[in-house]
């Protein structure tokens, strides 16, 4: 009967362990393929932002009068907030930066501001061409004040100027511009909402 009990005993552990080693298994190949969904997911995601980007930019750039200068417009996986425009015309956007805006129109409003500073247009007038450039491609120019206004004081945003230094006065002058410009145009909160995965990390 002693030895009977040790029998017994020893199946019991013995199938415990197996059990647990198989479990561990299971959770192990489950992890595992979350960290692979999650890379593929990271992956596609910053594809589909920096084709997100560039179609913005591309709708704007094929109505712009002169079409001597090609652009290329994508995104930086940096999490720092940054604009950079290069002297191959390319106009790249951080993760930092694109999670901090809100909706199609404001993309639209950073890349249209790059595009006039590479174009070296009169700083006194590059915020009112940078709008009529989004007026053109039915953004809603509102979206480039709105901008300025909640990133005025970060040193990213005086790059796109010349002066590198963004003043009050000029968020009242372009308020005034875009009370005289067409209205009711697009912010495109939807699209944005689809194509930049703010949840990602």
């Amino acid at each position: 009967m002693k030895y009977l009990k040790l029998i017994i005993i020893c199946h019991i552990l013995i199938y415990v362990c197996s059990c647990v080693s198989w479990d561990s298994g299971i959770k192990s190949h489950n992890k595992e393929q979350r960290l692979s969904s999650l890379e593929n997911r990271i992956y596609n995601t910053n594809g589909i932002e920096g084709e997100y980007i560039s179609r913005v930019g591309k709708r704007i750039t094929m109505l712009l009068e002169n079409q001597d200068s090609n652009y290329y417009f994508d995104k930086s996986d940096r999490s720092q907030k940054y604009v950079i425009i290069d002297d191959q015309n390319k106009i790249l956007i951080s993760n930092g930066l694109l999670y901090s805006l809100e909706n199609e129109a404001e993309i639209a409003a950073l890349l249209s501001m790059a595009i006039v500073k590479a174009q070296n247009i009169n700083n006194q007038e590059n915020d009112r061409i940078a709008m009529t450039y989004m007026t053109r491609a039915e953004y809603d120019p509102q979206a480039l004040v709105n901008v300025l206004h909640r990133f005025i004081n970060e040193p990213w945003l005086a790059n796109l100027y010349l002066d590198k230094k963004v003043h009050p006065t000029r968020i009242k002058t372009n308020q005034a511009i875009v009370n005289g410009m067409k209205q009711g145009l697009q912010r495109g909160e939807e699209n944005f909402n689809k194509y930049v995965l703010k949840d990602t990390f």
